[in-house]
Parts: structure tokens; sequence; C-alpha cells
């Protein structure tokens, strides 16, 4: 597991969990959804105003998704769903990117899609912008808990307990009782996400890795546990790219332009 970080503690750690994984034969893991979205936002004069414009965008699914798709060969709109506050709508719009985490390019795709809105729907609008706030981006949400902005991701390994006295110092029984406390400690905290503490070894692996390092802030985790040698963990927001050739191009011309001009003596 690639590592980039100057906490020699965090290595341990995760060599010491990675050890306790593979003495177990392994873990099964699974991507339960995939999706990226963009939020616009639009005002209206009047309510009914607001309530007509997102009864139109039902109507016109079809015609946004195609000007949505024009702008990219991967990315595909999965849906629109909108919330009505006042007079305004927000529109979570979700798209599935392909290879690619797919932020700036959702970007892209939902700026077509509202320069259509705005130039064909029969409501006028006294305001808009191409990203609401709506869309959870790199913030911390039950939205993002419940749902997925990225990749919706569990895995589970069954531990047992000689490995985990072993390695981790712990009975898997007595690991689960503190799971259970530490939940309860969560709720008057107001803690979105019940887990221990994986922010610091998902920065670590996303700085290793190349990946958007502040996605971390909106990556929460469950934990659930059948029994107690049952560890099971869900990422609802875990984004990373697979396919990172066109950045690694970009990088390889940006290098080439920070290099000095002429040798110092």
């Amino acid at each position: 597991m690639p590592l980039a970080t100057t906490e020699a503690a965090l290595v341990a750690s995760y060599n010491r969990g990675c050890r306790a994984i593979a003495l177990s034969g392994g873990c099964a893991a699974a991507v339960l959804d995939d999706r990226m979205s963009r939020a616009p936002g639009f005002a209206f004069a009047t309510i009914a105003q607001a309530l007509r414009f997102a009864d139109w965008i039902r109507e016109a699914l079809p015609a946004l998704r195609a000007a949505a798709e024009r702008t990219s060969r991967y990315a595909r709109l999965l849906e629109i769903e909108n919330a009505i506050e006042g007079n305004h709508v927000y529109l979570r719009c979700a798209y599935a990117t392909g290879e690619a985490a797919g932020q700036n390019m959702v970007t892209l795709a939902t700026e077509a899609l509202v320069a259509h809105a705005v130039a064909f729907t029969p409501m006028q609008q006294t305001d808009y912008f191409h990203e609401a706030n709506f869309s959870s981006d790199k913030k911390a949400s039950a939205q993002s808990l419940l749902g997925a902005r990225g990749k919706r991701v569990t895995a589970e390994v069954i531990l047992p307990a000689t490995v985990a006295c072993k390695l981790l110092h712990a009975t898997p029984k007595r690991m689960l009782d503190y799971w259970r406390f530490g939940s309860i400690g969560a709720a008057p905290s107001g803690a979105l996400g019940v887990q221990g503490h994986y922010a610091n070894g998902l920065a670590a692996l996303y700085l290793a890795t190349g990946q958007d390092v502040a996605c971390v802030a909106n990556q929460r985790l469950e934990s659930r546990a059948s029994n107690p040698q049952n560890m099971a963990i869900c990422m609802p927001a875990s984004r990373c790219e697979r396919d990172r050739r066109h950045r690694r191009r970009r990088h390889d011309a940006a290098r080439a332009a920070c290099r000095p001009r002429a040798t110092l003596r």
C-alpha cells in the first residue's frame, strides 16, 4: 500500500492491519454505486415559477441529457433530482464518469446543461449558479453518508481471534465493544459517520497516488458486525481515478516548464 506521510506510526499501524487481513484470508469488497454530481441552483420571482421550472426539468430531461453529454466522450447523465426551497430550485445532477474521478468533467457537463435550461425554459430566472453547494463537494454531509458521491464501497474481513490477539493485541469482541461504545459517544457530538479514525490513512494514500486529497473531507464510514469476528466498513463517497494518463501528460509538461533555464554556480 503506497503511503506518502512523515508519520511513521501510521505506516506501522497500516502494516499491522494489512498483515491481519492477509492472515485472515483477505477481504471481500464491492462497489455498490458509482456516480459524481454537480448541483446548480436557480432563483425565481415566485414559488409558482419555481414549481413550474421543476416540472419542466423533468419533461426536458432527454434534451438536458443530450446537452450535457455532448461535452464529454465519457460523461453520462444518470438522473436529476430537485429540491425546492422557497423560490429557489436546486438540481443534483448525477453522472457516470468512466475511469475518471470526474469532478471537472461533470462541471463542464453541468455548465452545458444549465446553458440549455436557461435558453429554453419558459420560466425567467432572477439568478442562477452552476454549483449551488447542494452536491456536498468536499464537505461532510448526511446526504453523502446516505447516498453516494463517487464510489460507495463496502468491505469485510472475517478476523479470527488468534490473529487479532497476536497482531492487534485485542480480541474481536473487545474491538466490537469499543465500536458500540464509540457509536454512542458519536451521537451527542453530532458526528457524521461512525468510525475510529482513518482520515490520515486516506490522505497519505491519496497523496501517494496523486488523487484529490481534499475529498477526504466528506468520506465517511459505517461499521457493522453480525458477529464479533465480522469486521465490515462502508465508504459512501470514495473518489479516485484509475486512468490518469491525461494528468501524467499535464504533470510532465508542468515539470518541464519549471526546470531551471541556466545552471547556477
